[in-house]
């Protein structure tokens, strides 16, 4: 493999801008990863000494962030984590440790998540996992690639130093119990994981810091039982539920078991296991995983595989729950397209009205407008009619509509009568013709009734006689 050389110092910046381009290509040719320094990796391993030394065995974090899981090398993966969620200062990240081994990219891996830890301390953290112990990380390829490319085990040495450092578990929003691998029998309150002294070397002679990076959760048990792995134990259930209700916590998340879709829940979704190694081991087939923790209490699970862009959406959306443990599918409230009548149908019913039509906007030609106006107005506007006065024992005559077209901004002008009428004459005694509208029928006027005398009948009584007599037709 061809590599590029550097200068002979480098800090965490220039360190970070030797590998900007590969995590910004969809398809980064790593054949062209540059050549760091030994001088530029143990400068960068001291200064991550005196971060970590700053922080405690025990983190509280807050929202938002995204949180990642194995990455064994795979610094394709991690491109790809970037690629969907951007890099800090933009982007808060949560690492659950197990950083180096396995994978072909150990070194790059540790080297651009070391060198983003010294230059945003505050947008990133890092965890540890049960391969950031020497026994395991010396027999499992990290040694290997460092003395394929540096020919140096002190260098070795110093970075097992930066990992006695590293913190062991976190607390996001004082509601997510973050770690690496699970619980312990030994556990029942985080004030002992607060208490653990660092540096630590080992886990040998410590059971629960063994258990927090080995532990594995199954649905198939209760309570604890021994690990075939040969270290931690498997933890069922209702020890989860009990573990966060002592604890006023709510969700459980940790990494250290490979999953299909790169995210899993387990204990009816009080816990997810987020692995972020896709393929691991060459023959798994399995997908990039991570979670993004939102302000709004939403937890997002994210399955990335090799054909996804930066544009990736959420596996599933989830929620923690107010009074229970665990998450629950939040609802997503969806736009839903309404669903317009037809216009014909809603001319049809439409009264007369309220069919007058908007005045045309400016700098537009006219058009010819429709407006109905009521004959009363036509009545009241017309200076040749006196008031109209409605007695008792008239017939009131109830305004009809008049339709009539009309040019933009004309104002209504009266119908023109046949014949206009002077004022000793009464409004009674004429007809006054009142234009109807085109869209309704003109019905045929009804002739006069008149009035018939019922006829006399053979044989009448005074009783009859005198309701024939009363009787009229008006």
């Amino acid at each position: 493999m061809k590599e590029e050389k550097s200068a002979d110092m480098l800090g965490p910046k220039e360190i970070l801008e030797c590998y900007y381009s590969f995590w910004i290509s969809p398809h980064p040719d790593f054949s062209k990863l540059p050549c760091i320094s030994i001088q530029s990796i143990v400068n960068l391993c001291q200064v991550s000494i005196s971060h970590f030394r700053e922080q405690s065995i025990y983190i509280e974090l807050g929202c938002p962030l995204v949180i990642v899981g194995d990455i064994h090398g795979s610094l394709i993966d991690l491109c790809r984590v970037f690629r969907v969620f951007d890099v800090p200062p933009i982007t808060n990240y949560l690492f659950l440790g197990d950083y180096v081994d396995r994978g072909q990219y150990s070194l790059p891996v540790i080297t651009i998540l070391l060198a983003l830890f010294c230059q945003y301390p505050e947008k990133m953290t890092l965890l540890r996992g049960n391969h950031e112990f020497s026994h395991i990380n010396k027999n499992y390829g990290f040694l290997a690639e460092i003395m394929d490319k540096y020919k140096d085990e002190s260098l070795w040495e110093l970075f097992q130093e930066v990992f006695s450092y590293m913190p062991l578990v976190a607390i996001v929003n004082e509601q997510i119990f973050c770690v690496h691998g699970g619980l312990s029998p030994k556990l029942t309150d985080l004030y002992q994981i607060q208490i653990i002294d660092i540096p630590l070397q080992t886990y040998m002679h410590s059971p629960l810091v063994s258990d927090l990076v080995w532990s594995d959760p199954s649905d198939n048990i209760a309570e604890f039982s021994r690990n075939i792995r040969g270290s931690g134990h498997i933890f069922g259930s209702d020890t989860v539920e009990r573990f966060l209700k002592n604890n006023k916590l709510k969700l459980m998340i940790r990494a250290h078991q490979c999953v299909a879709q790169g995210v899993c829940g387990f204990a009816d979704f009080c816990g997810i296991t987020v692995f972020s190694c896709s393929n691991y081991g060459g023959i798994m087939k399995n997908r990039c995983g991570a979670i993004k923790i939102g302000e709004d209490e939403k937890v997002y699970l994210y399955s990335i595989g090799s054909d996804d862009s930066n544009k990736i959406k959420p596996q599933s959306i989830m929620q923690l729950q107010q009074t229970k443990l665990g998450l629950r599918k939040a609802a997503i409230h969806r736009m839903v397209p309404v669903k317009l009548p037809d216009k014909k149908k809603v001319k049809a019913n439409k009264p007369l009205v309220k069919q007058i039509r908007a005045t045309t906007p400016p700098n537009h030609p006219p058009t010819k407008q429709i407006q109905e106006i009521p004959a009363v107005v036509l009545l009241k506007s017309n200076p040749d009619f006196s008031p109209i006065t409605v007695k008792e024992d008239m017939e009131i005559i109830k305004p009809r509509l008049i339709r009539k077209e009309k040019s933009k901004n004309s104002l209504i002008e009266p119908l023109p009568l046949k014949k206009s009428l002077s004022s000793k004459d009464s409004i009674m005694d004429k007809k006054i013709p009142l234009a109807k509208p085109k869209s309704r029928p003109q019905s045929p006027k009804r002739p006069p009734q008149k009035v018939i005398a019922a006829p006399r009948p053979t044989k009448t009584s005074d009783t009859t006689k005198r309701k024939t007599n009363s009787l009229r037709i008006n």
